[in-house]
């Protein structure tokens, strides 16, 4: 067979060319149809759930949120593992799909499945992250002498502007977290009868997102806002 085929080719000159023209017509013309990037997407098949307790042990978290957690998110279609993390005040579950899963759908069906679970009561909402795949493109560093105030003002400036333009992400480092400080005189809380950390726990139960339960066979879920995030509040 190989042989009649170069036999054939060696007669007939002329269908060889007309092949090989053909070759580079369809090479040609397919690699402009070729998908082609610089910076590939990475689709990452994880989903983290993430809840706050704040005060309890590791032991109370493994019991009261990530045993009764864990079975629902395990029924999930394409789940492939799920894994969890216990600490003090923490929960950390991760669930992993299999590869090529609808992470759009997988993540609706992940916020449905939390929605399932009858967390503490004055444990904080759960948060629901997709894991997704970022490499660094460039480094820009602010300096001058000035507070870091006027830095962090003109950081988000930047910030705001490089997402404008289309940057999918931007983090800021070197800046430490903003704080909110309190001063209370001395003579008044001896007038009230207070302590500082009278203060300290009223303003942390007052200041705090509240779960109320749910209805609608679960579908819609009750929360009283009432966490505080600046001075006037």
């Amino acid at each position: 067979m190989f042989d009649s085929t170069i036999e054939f080719f060696a007669r007939h000159r002329t269908a060889a060319n007309i092949l090989m023209i053909l070759m580079l017509v369809v090479g040609i013309a397919s690699a402009s149809r070729l998908n082609k990037q610089f910076f590939p997407d990475v689709d990452v098949e994880i989903i983290a759930v993430s809840v706050n307790w704040s005060g309890a042990t590791a032991e109370d978290v493994d019991s009261n949120i990530v045993q009764p957690l864990e079975p629902e998110l395990r029924t999930i279609a394409n789940v492939k593992k799920v894994m969890s993390s216990s600490f003090e005040g923490n929960a950390v579950v991760q669930v992993e799909f299999v590869f090529g899963a609808d992470m759009q759908k997988a993540l609706a069906d992940v916020e449905a499945a939390v929605g399932q679970v009858d967390f503490p009561p004055d444990a904080e909402a759960p948060k629901v992250i997709k894991a997704e795949f970022y490499d660094t493109v460039s480094r820009i560093v602010l300096s001058g002498p000035f507070p870091l105030s006027s830095l962090r003002y003109h950081a988000k400036i930047v910030k705001e502007d490089l997402l404008q333009r289309g940057v999918d992400k931007v983090e800021f480092s070197g800046l430490p977290d903003e704080e909110i400080r309190i001063e209370i005189k001395e003579a008044e809380l001896a007038r009230l009868g207070l302590t500082l950390g009278d203060i300290s726990r009223a303003i942390s139960s007052s200041s705090v997102d509240v779960p109320a339960g749910r209805f609608a066979d679960g579908a819609l879920r009750v929360r009283s806002l009432g966490l505080r995030k600046n001075a006037a509040e």
